[in-house]
């Protein structure tokens, strides 16, 4: 038997040398400088490129799908088998201690936006393939390793690659958790929009799939009078926020827990917080409707009539952009939904129910529709990635499950995602400052990868 983890240490100066370099292109969607040749920006076509140049170093056959995914690819066959990562990271804010685009390792941690997701992972996977080519080791069809440039903001590059490349005989994305997650729920965002008479100003959310901390709003000096009321508000439902007076507007703020809308159940929308507020304080039509429409203490469709639960789950919808600028308004929802429902369906409800219940012209349009996908837990890839990850971890209490999270493997067939966080703390902060993983955690799920690849190929 190979000692996967033994070749990877024989490598890890290379795979933290290529790590840093990789991570070190700020590869962050960039609408401004895309065109044909880069259409997600210039970083994320340097970071492709990097990844093309690196794999033709190494000797591999590589191909650039017109700049959306590179892959690299080893062996012979009709059919292939993949590992599909991402190139793109998510931006960064101030609160990093390190520099988020220079690789940092302190205390056994490696720190860098890309480390976890999903740079780190990716390059793991490409670190296995190097280990199965330099071992010559027997393989019955391809491998490729795929690097798409557009996961964070819409799936773009999976379906341009998929458009013209066939689909995997089995595959894997490494831009989850272990042991194996073998179905999704379906992700889209449902967008209301339209004109209001009222002269108010509601600012709420930065990010479709992310519930804000806070929202604010504005409303002339007649309203001074909640501020009572509104601060009892506050107490008795254990909320912070400030009412504030000065000689043009009052400005009422309230704030939530926020956290990423495949987990409503851990946040406190303030959005629908403030919303319950107005509409039983003040005495307007619009207050009235939005409090029909944006229920509190509601995440799954009950109130729109569209629950729903499946083998990936329940359907989950939470508000997570609100603004309302001049007479504009713009109302954002997430949607989680299970593989056995229906998002036409569940759209033209949410329709009927707006237009009955919301006075005035609304565009009531999806997007950003990502597809549910589902495998029976038995399923022969399943099995086989599950005994990979016990043999290496020894974990016999974690068992394969589903998410509300969306990843590529909704756009492959007989695919999962798989790994690279283990969930014990050895790595976290994606998508959030000073994102880290173990050193000893990076090798060891480079070594999953490389005996996953191996095994897979030869299935």
């Amino acid at each position: 038997m190979i000692d996967f983890y033994k070749e990877v240490l024989k490598r890890g100066d290379e795979y933290i040398k290529y790590l840093g370099e990789w991570i070190e292109i700020p590869s962050i969607y960039d609408e401004d400088t895309a065109n044909k040749y880069m259409p997600f920006g210039k970083e994320i076509g340097r970071s492709l490129k990097w990844f093309e140049n690196l794999a033709l170093k190494d000797g591999f056959r590589v191909k650039n799908d017109d700049g959306y995914a590179v892959h690299a690819e080893y062996g012979q066959g009709n059919d292939y088998v993949c590992a599909f990562g991402h190139a793109d990271v998510v931006p960064v804010d101030d609160n990093w201690r390190t520099d988020p685009f220079k690789l940092t390792v302190n205390d056994g941690k490696a720190y860098g936006r890309g480390v976890v997701d999903d740079k780190g992972p990716i390059l793991g996977c490409y670190m296995g393939l190097k280990i199965i080519k330099e071992l010559n080791l027997p393989v019955k069809n391809s491998i490729r390793i795929i690097v798409g440039g557009n996961e964070e903001n819409g799936f773009r590059c999976i379906r341009h690659y998929f458009s013209k490349e066939p689909q995997p005989k089995f595959g894997f994305t490494p831009d989850a958790k272990f042991p194996v997650i073998h179905g999704e729920k379906g992700v889209a965002i449902l967008e209301v929009s339209g004109t209001i008479k009222e002269r108010i100003e509601i600012k709420a959310g930065t990010a479709n799939n992310i519930i804000p901390s806070t929202i604010q709003i504005k409303l002339n000096t007649n309203y001074a009078y909640l501020k009572e009321k509104f601060m009892s508000y506050l107490y008795e439902n254990n909320l912070n926020g400030d009412f504030k007076v000065n000689n043009y507007y009052i400005s009422i703020k309230v704030q939530g827990v926020g956290g990423h809308s495949s987990k409503p159940e851990k946040t406190v929308n303030p959005i629908t917080k403030l919303v319950s507020f107005l509409s039983t304080n003040i005495n307007t039509p619009l207050f009235w409707d939005l409090g029909k429409i944006l229920f509190d203490n509601d995440y799954k469709g009950v109130g729109f009539g569209i629950y729903t639960s499946g083998k990936c789950g329940e359907l989950t919808i939470v508000p997570t952009m609100f603004n309302i600028n001049t007479d504009k308004i713009s109302l954002i929802f997430s949607i989680r939904y299970p593989e056995n429902a229906d998002l036409n369906s569940i759209k033209d409800k949410i329709t009927k129910y707006i237009c009955k219940n919301l006075k005035g012209e609304y565009e009531i349009k999806l997007k950003n529709i990502k597809n549910p996908c589902y495998i029976e837990p038995d399923f022969i890839l399943v099995k086989k990635l599950h005994e990979i990850y016990i043999n290496h971890s020894e974990d016999l209490k974690s068992k394969v499950r589903v998410t509300s999270a969306g990843t590529y493997a909704s756009e492959m067939k007989n695919s999962v995602a798989f790994g690279a966080e283990f969930g014990d703390g050895s790595s976290g902060n994606v998508h959030s400052a000073n994102e880290y993983m173990e050193v000893k955690r990076l090798f060891q799920s480079a070594a999953i990868y490389a005996h996953a690849l191996y095994e897979m190929v030869n299935m």
